[in-house]
């Protein structure tokens, strides 16, 4: 009897043993697949986080873009405004001459004439 009695404890134990294996491996278990849970989530927010680098540099790139092209425009504005600031200067200074050469008589223009032709002439 002793011995069906240490047999029986024996068996005991083990089927024990067994549940007690049983409960572990099913927390193990629970334990990997919060962990595979954790593990999609963090990949997720790696992948948000990451797009939003990827849109923040994309509207870094695009700002920098339009600045280029704000400065472009305003440099040919000025190269036009001055431009135009050369040539008022231009007629401004032709309309003193044409003043000037208005006032003149007729005979003073037919000097300047001749000298003119006369300075053409040396220059050919």
């Amino acid at each position: 009897e002793d011995l069906e009695t240490k047999l029986h404890q024996v068996s005991q134990e083990k089927a024990d043993m067994t549940a007690i294996i049983s409960e572990k491996e099913k927390e193990l278990m629970d334990s990997l697949a919060k962990l595979s849970q954790t593990e999609t989530k963090y990949e997720a927010l790696e992948k948000r986080l990451s797009d939003e680098e990827a849109e923040k540099m994309a509207g870094v790139v695009k700002a920098q873009e339009l600045q280029t092209e704000c400065l472009k425009a305003e440099n040919e504005r000025l190269q036009k405004e001055q431009h135009k600031e050369e040539e008022i200067e231009l007629l401004k200074q032709q309309n003193a001459e044409l003043q000037e050469l208005a006032k003149l008589t007729d005979k003073e223009k037919a000097k300047i004439r001749k000298r003119e032709k006369k300075a053409q002439k040396e220059m050919e």
